[in-house]
């Protein structure tokens, strides 16, 4: 991602809920940037944007939206950890919140 001009957190729980939303089974992309967790989380949230994701967050120019600092360690990161299904991902999710 390119130096943006306002940085979010991602909402954990919104993401969770946007993950449960997908079919059972529903795989994503882990190394495609336009495919990803991520990445398509940010369409759904901002569709008319143009978006950019990696392993940490999504944005473009303008902003740039991030999971919380203390996923960015590659072991704590449940958008990495395998399998890469949504439903699996969600349950990764919720688990953050216990």
């Amino acid at each position: 991602m390119s130096a943006t001009e306002t940085t979010h957190t991602i909402d954990i729980a919104e993401f969770e809920a946007f993950c449960r939303s997908k079919p059972e089974g529903e795989t994503y992309s882990f190394g495609s940037c336009t495919n990803c967790a991520l990445a398509q989380f940010g369409r759904s949230k901002y569709p008319d944007a143009d978006i950019d994701a990696g392993a940490r967050g999504f944005g473009n120019e303008s902003f740039e939206c991030e999971l919380p600092a203390e996923l960015h360690d590659v072991g704590k990161n449940p958008v990495i950890a395998t399998p890469h299904t949504f439903s699996a991902l969600a349950d990764r999710l919720a688990e953050l919140g216990r």
